[in-house]
């Protein structure tokens, strides 16, 4: 039933290094560590499920804490007369390639999601200037609902909620197998890697949140772990994959650090040069301001394909960022200076990494990945954006579609009736891992 798992067991255990246990058994298994992960474990377990959480990376960990980075942007609309605008923006820059009907529940999810952050105790950054032109997100035409995510005060509210949850955390552990039984996701496999054990987990049902595939590429301003496997498990149990050639490819600095995302407001306020030395113009550096992520349609693009070419070395950059720039600009300066220790007036190189992916498992508005027990929410799914991605709506996706998967997923695997394969009906009652993996 599941050859992968199979094989791989079967060369561990012939080598002797690892063993198996089928040590546990819950309600809800959560993959990923990120904010749709912590979001689908706390949910879930307000809604009466037994939890575990499970990343490779520990909770608190993927894009969503990726320490290369100022901080996290989140939009909403401004209020509700700002819905539908807000929805037909998100569909023009998708070109097409965006799920009209999932993009109206994801905005209209997006206040609701946020007023539950709060109530969690996570205190929002709100801009001292709203109305500066600067805080019009990536990609849009307007001013939108802006907040700020900051690391700190995520980690104690998450932390505080998962432990009143009772989630039980297994940090360190790495997907490599879903159980499939009649059709439905019944159990998963782990690599406990400090252990250097499997891990086998029944469960009534699972909530993917294992991050997107920037970690494939060379440059990455993601997490490692992101490199597309919990997509491939997902396909391989029979979920559908959308828009996964959308990658969001992000200015970095390569020099004097690396792995650190650069402001891309900066732009407006720097000279820079291409491989032969000519200075970047001025109209293109100005219009490369307005948008963080590459656009082939963007005025900016000729800048993205002078720093390519430019290679490993990056492309020479200098900034003029003083006391007079945008409350945006200097946040960001002030963090590059006070955390990394670098100088955003220092002479400096970027390059093109890969930040986020556009694209991934297709699911419904409530995280269900169309396999019966097996839902997935945040940078590992698809559908609620497009070709372009409004800046701050990864932020959104990660809370409105995790919070909804960890409710979706407790209601299916405290028993209520799933559709299984050839047309059976049965309860998520949970069978011992041994018989999920007797095949």
């Amino acid at each position: 039933m599941i050859p992968f798992g199979k094989k791989l067991i079967a060369r561990a255990a012939q080598e002797g290094i690892v063993h198996i246990e089928s040590e546990s058994s819950f309600d809800v298994v959560v993959v990923g560590g990120g904010i749709a992960g912590c979001c689908a474990a706390i949910e879930a377990a307000r809604a009466g499920a037994s939890v575990c959480l499970a990343s490779a990376s520990g909770v608190f960990s993927g894009s969503s804490f990726y320490p290369g980075t100022w901080g996290l942007g989140l939009i909403g609309p401004r209020d509700a007369a700002d819905i539908d605008d807000m929805v037909e923006t998100i569909l023009h820059v998708g070109r097409g390639a965006a799920n009209a009907a999932l993009v109206d529940s994801f905005v209209r999810g997006i206040p609701e999601a946020i007023a539950a952050l709060e109530a969690m105790g996570v205190s929002l950054k709100r801009p001292a200037n709203p109305d500066e032109p600067q805080y019009i997100p990536c990609f849009d035409h307007s001013l939108r609902m802006w907040r700020g995510l900051e690391r700190d005060s995520m980690e104690r509210g998450f932390g505080r909620a998962l432990c009143e949850g009772g989630v039980v955390r297994f940090d360190g552990c790495e997907l490599l197998d879903i159980a499939m039984d009649g059709g439905c996701a019944r159990g998963a496999l782990f690599f406990d890697r400090s252990a250097k054990r499997f891990r086998a987990v029944s469960c009534g049902a699972i909530v993917l949140a294992g991050g997107g595939v920037a970690g494939l590429y060379k440059r990455s301003l993601s997490a490692l772990g992101n490199s597309a496997t919990v997509q491939a498990i997902a396909a391989r149990c029979g979920a559908r994959l959308v828009n996964l050639e959308f990658m969001q490819i992000m200015p970095g600095l390569v020099s004097p650090r690396r792995n650190i995302v650069f402001n891309e407001k900066a732009f407006r306020f720097a000279r820079a040069w291409d491989a032969s030395g000519e200075p970047i113009a001025r109209d293109v550096l100005e219009a490369r301001s307005e948008h963080g992520p590459f656009s082939c349609e963007r005025a900016g693009a000729p800048l993205d394909f002078a720093m390519e070419a430019c290679g490993d070395e990056g492309m020479e950059i200098a900034c003029d960022v003083g006391d007079g720039s945008p409350e945006f600009v200097r946040t960001f300066s002030e963090w590059l200076e006070r955390e990394c220790g670098v100088s955003a007036s220092a002479p400096a190189r970027i390059a093109p990494y890969a930040h986020a992916s556009n694209g991934g498992i297709a699911i419904d508005e409530h995280g269900s990945c169309g396999v019966p027990g097996l839902f997935a929410a945040g940078e590992c799914t698809g559908g609620m954006h497009g070709a372009d991605r409004i800046g701050g709506l990864a932020s959104a996706n990660a809370l409105v579609f995790g919070r909804r998967a960890g409710v979706a997923a407790a209601k299916f695997a405290r028993g209520f009736v799933g559709e299984c394969a050839g047309g059976a009906r049965m309860r998520a009652a949970k069978p011992p891992v041994s018989q999920a993996w007797a095949h």
